[in-house]
Formats: structure tokens, sequence, C-alpha cells
């Protein structure tokens, strides 16, 4: 990889970085206060409702932008009317998916809440999840418009607005005293919609120039890539969210609010991860030969690597961090720092299943899910009803370190088989 390409590289990776940072910070300020102002019990339920947001959009969600980034990106700039198409096809297929959730999900809110988690005030915020899952929807699409067309500052702007929102949504309701679970779940859901709608200028040109309706073969092209990702996605938002649901089923809410803190500050290596991963997409996309797959292997291993030496300091902070943002939850500490271990390895490891991606493999990605999902739910059975918060952070950490194993296994074998 020339010199070039790799500052290429790192200005688009610092654009979607700065992007990421603005929604972490703004992200984890809305956490500080719901947390802080509902209560460990309140906001236990509320990160119930959020985990199975987060679960579902998946369906709908992650996989068909990343197939619509993969397959688009191999048209533009070339062919900005072929990339359009593909753009069109994922946008229907997104809502006419979501929709169909959104409704199931209103109309089991209750059923949910009340035989799977035994909690009855999860109904309400299952229902304003289930609105919030289509905003959520747009959103992303708009975000994946933008990754793969590589308009990165228009990105960054957009991903940092949408905490933005949440945080001023909350700021208002505390300032008038309106702050309650129902309404936190409320304005956080709308919120998605109103980070949509500061989005739309970002599409007004040149798209509007281009008119016509996708084919057969659009879809075709998109469901024919985005089927394994649409799986692999659903089934490792599910892995990443069995240590709460199996907390939900034999703990509390107070015992999810007090994981929750420590999950969503580790959630902060994750968006790195994600940072990472949306910056190569567009450029994995385009890869061909065995020797720049390499050359890109290389590259990113280095890069990470880098970024987990960076950040792992937080291990010995988190004790100041938890004093300062959150002096009633102590006792996050512990999980988090069991956490910050499979979050580090999960950062080195996981961007380099783009390589599978640019090989057209993305069935080994879903395989490796599916065990990865049946490991967790094994394992967080044993360890989750006998030790509690920190049996769910082991659950997690030794998931993510065995997901990561057989990603590398599977894009080493890949790159060796490439060079036979």
């Amino acid at each position: 990889m020339s010199k070039s390409t790799m500052q290429s590289m790192l200005r688009a990776l610092l654009k979607v970085s700065i992007g990421s940072a603005g929604y972490v910070v703004t992200g984890f300020a809305a956490n500080v206060i719901a947390a802080n102002t509902l209560g460990a019990n309140a906001f236990g339920v509320f990160s119930l409702a959020i985990s199975l947001l987060n679960v579902l959009q998946e369906v709908c969600g992650s996989g068909i932008d990343l197939a619509m980034v993969r397959i688009a990106a191999g048209y533009l700039p070339e062919d900005r009317v072929r990339a359009e198409m593909v753009f069109k096809a994922a946008f229907r297929v997104k809502i006419l998916i979501t929709l169909v959730l959104s409704g199931a999900l209103y109309a089991l809110a209750d059923t949910i809440a009340l035989a799977v988690f035994k909690e009855p005030a999860l109904g309400r915020p299952l229902e304003w999840a289930s609105v919030g899952l289509i905003g959520f929807a747009l959103m992303n699409y708009q975000l994946a418009r933008l990754q793969a067309e590589e308009r990165f500052t228009a990105y960054a702007f957009l991903k940092a607005a949408a905490n933005a929102a949440k945080v001023a949504a909350l700021l208002a309701l505390w300032q008038l005293d309106g702050i309650s679970l129902d309404a936190v779940a409320m304005a956080w859901m709308l919120t998605f919609f109103v980070s949509y709608l500061a989005g739309m200028p970002l599409f007004a040109w040149p798209s509007r120039r281009i008119s016509g309706r996708p084919s057969r073969h659009d879809f075709s092209e998109l469901f024919k890539f985005a089927r394994w990702i649409i799986a692999s996605h659903f089934l490792f938002t599910l892995y990443s969210r069995v240590d709460a649901f199996l907390l939900g089923r034999y703990w509390g809410s107070y015992e999810i609010g007090v994981y929750s803190v420590a999950w969503n500050l580790s959630f902060v290596i994750d968006l790195l991860t994600y940072s990472v991963i949306t910056t190569l997409l567009p450029r994995a996309a385009r890869l061909t030969t065995d020797r720049e797959k390499s050359a890109h292997l290389k590259t990113t291993v280095l890069l990470c690597t880098g970024l987990a030496v960076t950040l792992s300091p937080l291990f010995f902070l988190i004790d100041f961090i938890l004093a300062v943002l959150f002096p009633d939850f102590a006792g996050s500490a512990e999980p988090f720092r069991i956490l910050l271990i499979g979050g580090l390895v999960t950062l080195i490891v996981h961007p380099l299943y783009l390589i599978l991606y640019s090989s057209n493999r993305a069935e080994i990605l879903t395989a490796i899910d599916f065990f990865l999902v049946l490991f967790s739910f094994c394992l967080g059975l044993y360890l989750v009803p006998r030790y509690g918060i920190n049996g769910a952070a082991y659950t997690t950490m030794a998931g993510r370190i065995f997901g990561s194993a057989l990603i590398a296994f599977f894009v080493g074998r890949q790159i060796v088989s490439g060079k036979n």
C-alpha cells in the first residue's frame, strides 16, 4: 500500500473517528443523564428495551446497509446511475421489513415484558422501541449511503447529530422536571427521526437528477450478498446482548442497570472498531488481487493494534471515571474491566473480516456468528445465574475472544488459499 493511500485512509479514519467521537461523547452524556436521573432500576428496564431494539434493527439494519455499501461502492464513481438504483432498492427493502417488525414489536410488547422478562414496566418502553425502530432504520440508511460515497465529513456530522438530539431532549425534560421512564423512552426514540430529517438535505443533489426504478437484478444482487450479512449481524447483535437478556431473566432491573453502565462505557471501544470498519469497507470492496488483500491486512492489524494500546489505560482509570460521572454505580468497575479485555481483542481482530467481504465469502462470517451465539448462550446459562453481573461480563469477554479466534483462522485460511 502506497504512502498516499495510507494517508488517504488515515484522513478518512480521522473524519469518521471525529464523528464517532461526537457520537460517543453525546451518547455518553445522554446515558449519564438517563442513568443518574432514572436510577438503577428504571435505567435497567430502559436498557432492556434498547437491547431488544438493537437486536431487531439488525434484521432490517446494518446487514442491508453493508450490502448496499459493498455493491454501490463498486459502481461509484464511474456508474452513478447504477449505484443510485442500488440505493433505492436497499431503501425499499429496509422500509418494508422495518414496518413489519415494528408492528410485531408493538403488538407483542406487553407479552414480551411479562412472559419473557417478568417485568411489567418494560411494556411501555418496548412500544416506544417499536416506533424508534423505524427512525433508527431511516437514520442508518443515510449513514450507509454517505459511507458508500465516502462522504466522511457529512457522515461525521450526521452521526454526531444523532446523539446530540438525545442530549438536548433529555436536558429539556430535566429542566421541565419531566424525567420518567416513559418520557425518556419517548424522547430517545423520536430523536432518530430528528436525525433523519437533519440529514435529508445532504442527498438533495445530485441524486435528485437520477430517475428510474430499481430493476429485479438490483434487488437480486442486493439479496444475494445481504442475506448472509443480515444473518451475520443479527446473530452477532443477539450474541452481544445475550448478557443483558440473561441478566433480565435470572436477576433484576437493578443488576441490569449496574451492568448497563459498564457496557455503555465499554461500547466506546466498539464504536472505534466500527469507525475502522466503516472507513475501510469501501476500500476493501475494491480489493481484487491477493497482494492487495495481504497489504490491506497488514495495514489494518498495525492500525488497530496501535489504537488498542492507546485505550488500554482505561483499565486503571475506570474507578475515577465512575466516581466522577456515575457516583451511584461503583459496582460497574469490575464488569467494565472484564468487558474492556474483550473489546480490545475485538478492535484488533474484527476489522480483518472485511477480507471475507472482498472475497464474497460473507457466509463464513454468518457461520462464525452462529457458533458465537451458541457458545455464548451456553456459557451464559452457566455463568449468569451463578455470578450475576460479573458472570454476564465474562460471558461477553469469552465470546469476543472465541469469535475473534474464528475470524483470524478463516481470514488467514482465505489469504493462504488465495496464494496457492
